[in-house]
C-alpha cells in the first residue's frame, strides 16, 4: 500500500467559525502542539490578497507573515489555501529553503477549472507542491470528473481531492469516486479526501477510503482538525483518525500532545459559536446548499421542513450552493407571499374597526402576572381585542392573529368566539378566517422584518382606529421565563436576542411614527423593553 498522510486543516477550515482570528500565541501553540504530535501536513490557514493582515489572523498576505510561526523552515510540512482568483499568483515568491511554505492548496469552483490549470502550472513553476481541491465532487459527472483528470495528469500537482463540502457522501458515493479517480489518476498523485461531517460520517468514511487505498498502491492524505472544529457539523476530528492509524496501520502520532492543545487551546472556541451535529448541518447535506442558507430559513423559526424544502428548490443548483443574503430574503418573502393567499375578508373586518381601541395582546410573561390588570381594561374600556400568536384566554378574546405556521399549528381554538387572522404564508386549519396577504404587512431592511406583533401593527395602519394598547410584547430573553406559559419559546443555537430586540425596537419605532401622523396613540399596559408610553 500507499502512503497514508494526515493534514490538519485546524487553522484554515476550522478558523471559518471565528473568521480566522486565533490570535498569535494560540496559532503558534496549535502549530507546535501538531509538530509535536507527528502531523504529516499543517496547513497555516489562507493567503490572499484583497485583505488587510491582522496580527494573529490565519488570513495571510504574504510569506513574511508565515516566518512569524514557523521560525525553522524544514521541520515539518506547512502548506497554506489559495482560493481561486482570491490571490495574486504572481505575487507568491521563488520557493528557497528560507521559505516556511512548502505547499499551496489550490482551491476551485465549478466552472473555474480550466483557469485553475492555469495556476497550477504557475505554482509549480515557482518551485511549490500543489494540492489541487475542487469543490463538492459529487456534483462533477462522470465525464467532467475524467475531463479534469486528464488535465492533471499532464499538471502533476502533488494531489487532487475528494471533497465532500456539504457532507452528503454515503458509503458508496465515496468508493464511487475513489474507484473512478484511482483507476484514471497517475499513480504517482495522491488522493486527499476532505469530509464535512453533516450526516456524524466524517470519520467512518476517512476508514473506509483509507481500506479501499490499501490493496493499491495509491498515497493517500486524510484531511482533519482539532476537535473537529469547523462550520456548522465541523470536519473529520484529527484526534480520532490519528488514534485509528495509530491503532490499525502502526503509526506513532503523539495524541497526548492533541489532547493537551484541544484542552487548552480548541475548547474555548467551542463555546461560542459552536460547531457538532445539528438539524442545519443536516439539512444543507440533504439539500446541497449553502450552509447560510438553511440557517436563515431555520433561523426564522416559522417554516416547516417542507417549506425549506421548497425554498430551497425555488434557487438554481448552483446558487444555492453559494450564500446570497438578499436572494435568499427574496425567495423567502415570494414564498410566503403566495404560498396561500385567498381573496381577503378585510372589507367586514376593517369596518368593524372603524373609531375602535385595540387591544394587542403579545407573548411575554408580563400578560401571565398582569392578568388581573389586562381583564379589567378590557371589562372597562371594551376594546377590540386581538391576541398574537396564540390564543388569549377570556370570554372577551376576539381575534387571534398569525404570521406564522409552527405557530398556528398550535393553536387550539378554546373560545368559540374567537376569529383568526391568517397572513398568506399559512395554510388554513378551519374554513372560516380571515387572510391577509403577507406581503402586505412586511417592510424589508431588518433580519426579523417578520416579527407577528409589527406585522399586526403594520395591517392595523390600514384602518380607521381610535388608539393602540399594547399588553406583553415583553422582548426576548435567554430567561424562558420571559415568556408566556400559554406559549413555547422558539429558540435556537444561533439566536442573538440583544441583536433582535435592537431590531423589533427599531421596527416598532418605524411603525409608530406612521401611527402617530394618523393621531393613532399606542400605549403600553404591562412593562416592556419597547415601552414608550405605558398606562399607569
Amino acid at each position: 500500500m500507499g502512503k497514508i498522510r494526515v493534514l490538519d486543516c485546524t487553522l484554515r477550515d476550522g478558523g471559518r467559525i471565528i473568521n480566522c482570528d486565533f490570535g498569535k500565541d494560540c496559532i503558534q501553540d496549535i502549530v507546535d502542539s501538531l509538530l509535536d504530535a507527528g502531523i504529516d501536513i499543517i496547513e497555516l490557514g489562507f493567503i490572499r490578497n484583497k485583505i488587510t493582515y491582522k496580527n494573529g489572523s490565519t488570513f495571510f498576505t504574504n510569506m513574511e507573515q508565515i516566518k512569524e510561526i514557523v521560525k525553522t523552515p524544514g521541520k515539518g510540512e506547512f502548506v497554506l489555501f489559495a482560493d481561486f482568483g482570491m490571490f495574486d499568483i504572481n505575487a507568491l515568491p521563488l520557493y528557497t529553503l528560507e521559505i516556511p511554505i512548502t505547499g499551496i492548496r489550490l482551491g476551485f469552483k465549478k466552472g473555474e477549472f480550466d483557469k485553475a490549470c492555469n495556476e497550477m502550472k504557475d505554482i509549480i513553476s515557482k518551485g511549490y507542491h500543489v494540492y489541487l481541491q475542487d469543490v463538492d465532487t459529487p456534483g462533477y459527472s462522470e465525464e467532467e470528473m475524467l475531463y479534469m483528470i486528464s488535465k492533471i495528469n499532464e499538471i502533476k500537482p502533488c494531489s487532487f481531492a475528494i471533497v465532500d463540502t456539504y457532507g452528503r457522501m454515503y458509503e458508496e458515493d465515496l468508493i464511487f469516486w475513489f474507484d473512478l479517480i484511482n483507476q484514471n489518476l497517475s499513480p504517482d498523485i495522491a488522493i486527499d479526501f476532505h469530509s464535512h461531517n453533516n450526516f456524524q460520517l466524517s470519520f467512518s468514511l476517512a476508514q473506509k477510503i483509507i481500506k479501499a487505498a490499501s490493496s493499491t498502491e495509491r498515497d493517500i492524505i486524510i484531511d482533519a482538525t482539532l476537535y473537529g472544529m469547523g462550520k456548522i457539523a465541523g470536519n473529520l476530528n484529527t484526534e480520532l483518525i490519528v488514534d485509528y492509524l495509530n491503532r490499525q496501520f502502526d503509526k506513532t502520532y503523539d495524541l497526548n500532545a492533541i489532547f493537551d492543545v484541544i484542552d487548552e487551546k480548541i475548547m474555548k472556541f467551542y463555546q461560542h459559536p459552536s460547531w457538532g451535529y445539528s438539524a442545519n448541518g443536516l439539512l444543507s447535506g440533504k439539500y446541497v446548499a449553502h450552509p447560510n442558507n438553511v440557517i436563515y430559513l431555520t433561523e426564522k423559526y416559522k417554516l416547516d421542513t417542507n417549506d425549506i424544502e421548497s425554498i430551497l428548490k425555488l434557487i438554481d443548483d448552483d446558487r444555492r450552493k453559494t450564500y446570497d443574503y438578499d436572494n435568499i430574503e427574496k425567495c423567502y418573502i415570494e414564498y410566503n407571499s403566495k404560498k396561500y393567499y385567498k381573496e381577503d375578508k378585510l372589507g367586514p373586518l376593517i369596518q368593524f374597526l372603524d373609531n375602535k381601541k385595540i387591544l394587542i395582546i403579545a407573548p411575554g410573561s408580563s400578560i401571565d402576572r398582569y392578568k388581573e390588570e389586562i381583564d379589567r381594561f378590557i371589562s372597562d374600556n371594551n376594546p377590540v381585542t386581538i391576541s398574537v400568536s396564540f390564543e388569549y384566554e377570556t370570554e372577551a378574546a376576539l381575534y387571534a392573529f398569525f404570521a406564522s405556521q409552527k405557530r398556528y399549528k398550535k393553536y387550539i381554538k378554546k373560545n368559540k368566539n374567537t376569529k383568526v387572522i391568517l397572513t398568506s404564508n399559512i395554510k388554513s386549519l378551519e374554513e372560516e378566517c380571515i387572510y391577509i396577504n403577507y406581503d402586505s404587512v412586511v417592510k424589508r431592511g431588518w433580519d426579523n422584518f417578520d416579527n407577528a406583533a409589527i406585522m399586526l401593527l403594520r395591517f392595523l395602519l390600514n384602518t380607521n382606529i381610535a388608539d393602540i394598547t399594547i399588553a406583553g410584547f415583553d422582548g426576548f430573553s435567554l430567561d424562558i421565563s420571559n415568556f408566556t406559559k400559554s406559549i413555547d419559546l422558539l429558540n435556537g443555537p444561533n439566536m442573538d436576542y440583544e441583536k433582535i430586540n435592537k431590531e423589533i425596537l427599531t421596527m416598532f419605532w418605524d411603525v409608530r411614527k406612521e401611527f402617530q401622523s394618523k393621531g393613532v396613540q399606542i400605549t403600553f399596559l404591562t412593562p416592556s423593553i419597547y415601552e414608550i408610553h405605558r398606562r399607569r
